[in-house]
């Protein structure tokens, strides 16, 4: 990148950062990146898929809990959530596994933790073991600030999310973001953390 490109995004990288409003204890956060075409909608998730939202900290900020939204009852399976560092663009190492939750009723799924994290881009992650797909909380975005670009040239469609096949042991949450990244175009899941 040409040096003059990169101090022109450095700039505006600084600008929203000082504009920023902060982060309220107790308030729920999400990356909130992308343009909505309607509501929240609904999706279903493959099992033993991990999958990453990239989320931008304006400011410095302790986090205390991490959570998504099942749609679909699923006896015995369970969700498992966690954050990773932000690795030029693609989720790298393991920061936080927040662990499992319980999928046999619908409706939200916390897990407490404790975490203070830097401004600066991160990936918000989630997936889980039951044996077939399940409906999660989605966005309805149709295209993002941090959207991670498209295919080809001749694409129509971009990217807003990451995914890699993950096996469940030991861990669903890897120390490192797994092999075989791709960059599916459909709408992407909806990770919130809230502000300690």
């Amino acid at each position: 990148m040409p040096l003059i490109e990169k101090n022109r995004r450095q700039k505006t990288m600084d600008r929203l950062m000082s504009q920023s409003l902060g982060y309220v204890s107790g308030r729920w956060y999400d990356n909130g990146i992308g343009v909505a075409t309607d509501q929240i909608t609904t999706d279903r998730r493959a099992p033993d898929v991990l999958f990453g939202v990239p989320i931008l900290l304006t400011r410095d900020v302790l986090l205390d809990r991490i959570a998504v939204e099942n749609t679909q009852a699923s006896i015995g399976a369970s969700v498992y959530m966690g954050i990773y560092r932000n690795d030029n663009g693609v989720p790298g190492a393991l920061l936080l596994d927040a662990g499992g939750a319980s999928m046999s009723t619908t409706g939200t799924k916390e897990l407490s933790f404790s975490l203070k994290l830097s401004q600066g881009w991160y990936w918000l992650a989630m997936t889980h073991n039951h044996s077939g797909p399940r409906t999660f909380r989605s966005y309805n975005y149709i295209e993002g600030v941090a959207d991670l670009g498209f295919s080809s040239a001749r694409a129509t469609a971009k990217s807003l999310f990451v995914q890699a096949p993950v096996g469940l042991s030991p861990t669903p949450m890897p120390r490192a973001w797994p092999a075989g990244l791709t960059y599916p175009t459909d709408r992407p899941p909806r990770i919130l953390v809230r502000a300690g």
